[in-house]
Protein backbone atom coordinates (compact mmCIF):
# COMPACT_ATOMS: atom_id res chain seq x y z
CA UNK A 1 0.00 0.00 0.00
CA UNK A 2 1.30 3.70 -0.52
CA UNK A 3 2.55 5.97 1.65
CA UNK A 4 -0.19 8.14 2.94
CA UNK A 5 1.84 11.28 1.39
CA UNK A 6 2.16 9.76 -2.16
CA UNK A 7 -1.68 9.56 -1.77
CA UNK A 8 -1.59 13.13 -1.35
CA UNK A 9 0.23 14.33 -3.75
CA UNK A 10 -1.87 12.06 -6.34
CA UNK A 11 -4.85 13.57 -5.44
CA UNK A 12 -3.57 17.13 -5.14
CA UNK A 13 -2.37 16.38 -9.02
CA UNK A 14 -5.66 15.33 -9.87
CA UNK A 15 -7.57 18.16 -8.73
CA UNK A 16 -4.62 20.31 -10.79
CA UNK A 17 -5.89 18.94 -13.77
CA UNK A 18 -9.21 19.27 -12.93
CA UNK A 19 -9.10 23.00 -12.80
CA UNK A 20 -7.32 22.87 -16.23
CA UNK A 21 -11.08 22.46 -17.60
CA UNK A 22 -9.40 19.76 -20.15
CA UNK A 23 -8.48 17.55 -21.99
CA UNK A 24 -7.93 15.22 -19.45
CA UNK A 25 -5.87 11.91 -18.99
CA UNK A 26 -7.86 8.94 -18.69
CA UNK A 27 -5.99 8.42 -15.38
CA UNK A 28 -3.42 9.61 -12.81
CA UNK A 29 -1.60 7.38 -10.02
CA UNK A 30 1.42 7.70 -8.16
CA UNK A 31 4.64 4.83 -7.49
CA UNK A 32 6.22 4.44 -4.79
CA UNK A 33 9.76 2.39 -3.67
CA UNK A 34 11.26 3.34 -0.45
CA UNK A 35 11.30 7.16 0.10
CA UNK A 36 11.24 7.80 -3.96
CA UNK A 37 7.92 8.15 -6.14
CA UNK A 38 6.70 9.67 -9.22
CA UNK A 39 3.17 10.82 -10.26
CA UNK A 40 2.12 10.30 -14.12
CA UNK A 41 -0.87 9.92 -16.15
CA UNK A 42 -1.96 7.64 -18.89
CA UNK A 43 -0.67 8.47 -22.21
CA UNK A 44 1.73 6.55 -24.60
CA UNK A 45 4.60 5.54 -23.04
CA UNK A 46 7.82 6.60 -24.34
CA UNK A 47 10.12 4.84 -26.94
CA UNK A 48 12.98 4.52 -24.56
CA UNK A 49 10.68 2.92 -21.64
CA UNK A 50 12.97 1.17 -18.94
CA UNK A 51 14.32 -2.64 -19.86
CA UNK A 52 12.88 -3.93 -16.79
CA UNK A 53 9.59 -2.61 -17.15
CA UNK A 54 9.58 -3.44 -20.96
CA UNK A 55 10.43 -7.04 -20.73
CA UNK A 56 7.48 -7.42 -18.40
CA UNK A 57 5.00 -5.56 -21.02
CA UNK A 58 6.45 -7.53 -23.87
CA UNK A 59 4.84 -10.89 -21.91
CA UNK A 60 1.52 -9.50 -22.26
CA UNK A 61 1.83 -8.13 -25.98
CA UNK A 62 3.22 -5.54 -28.07
CA UNK A 63 2.99 -1.99 -26.88
CA UNK A 64 -0.15 -0.23 -27.62
CA UNK A 65 -1.98 -3.30 -28.80
CA UNK A 66 -5.27 -3.24 -26.95
CA UNK A 67 -5.61 -6.08 -24.39
CA UNK A 68 -7.76 -6.37 -22.07
CA UNK A 69 -9.66 -3.49 -23.42
CA UNK A 70 -6.79 -1.33 -22.85
CA UNK A 71 -3.84 -0.38 -25.15
CA UNK A 72 -0.85 -1.91 -23.62
CA UNK A 73 2.04 0.52 -21.72
CA UNK A 74 -0.69 3.49 -21.93
CA UNK A 75 -1.37 2.81 -18.32
CA UNK A 76 -0.32 5.56 -15.87
CA UNK A 77 1.15 3.19 -13.62
CA UNK A 78 3.12 2.13 -16.66
CA UNK A 79 4.26 5.83 -16.92
CA UNK A 80 4.82 6.47 -13.76
CA UNK A 81 6.62 3.11 -12.37
CA UNK A 82 9.07 4.67 -15.87
CA UNK A 83 9.98 7.28 -14.43
CA UNK A 84 10.56 5.99 -11.05
CA UNK A 85 12.61 3.20 -12.75
CA UNK A 86 14.85 5.74 -13.95
CA UNK A 87 15.44 7.53 -11.22
CA UNK A 88 16.16 4.70 -9.11
CA UNK A 89 18.97 3.42 -11.18
CA UNK A 90 18.91 0.05 -10.36
CA UNK A 91 17.28 -2.95 -10.73
CA UNK A 92 13.91 -3.75 -8.52
CA UNK A 93 11.31 -6.48 -8.88
CA UNK A 94 8.01 -4.78 -10.49
CA UNK A 95 5.87 -6.03 -7.85
CA UNK A 96 7.78 -4.39 -4.97
CA UNK A 97 6.74 -0.84 -6.69
CA UNK A 98 3.59 0.51 -4.50
CA UNK A 99 0.97 2.42 -6.26
CA UNK A 100 -1.38 5.31 -4.99
CA UNK A 101 -5.20 4.40 -6.20
CA UNK A 102 -5.69 5.38 -9.61
CA UNK A 103 -7.78 8.72 -9.67
CA UNK A 104 -9.72 10.03 -12.65
CA UNK A 105 -8.76 13.84 -12.98
CA UNK A 106 -12.43 14.65 -14.68
CA UNK A 107 -14.16 13.38 -11.20
CA UNK A 108 -11.56 12.64 -8.95
CA UNK A 109 -13.00 9.70 -8.72
CA UNK A 110 -10.68 6.41 -7.66
CA UNK A 111 -11.12 4.04 -10.50
CA UNK A 112 -9.88 -0.04 -10.45
CA UNK A 113 -6.78 -1.10 -11.71
CA UNK A 114 -6.90 -2.24 -15.29
CA UNK A 115 -5.97 -6.30 -15.87
CA UNK A 116 -2.95 -5.33 -17.69
CA UNK A 117 -1.27 -3.46 -14.66
CA UNK A 118 -2.46 -6.53 -12.43
CA UNK A 119 -0.12 -8.53 -14.26
CA UNK A 120 2.35 -6.51 -15.24
CA UNK A 121 2.80 -5.38 -11.79
CA UNK A 122 1.82 -8.71 -9.63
Amino acid sequence: MASRKLEDKTTKYSLKLQKTGGPYPAVVVGAEYGRVWKIDRSRACYSNIHRILYKQLMTQGNLYQVINGNPLGCCAEVNASDKLLKRLNHHIELNTIQFSNPRRPRTNQIVPICDNCKITFE
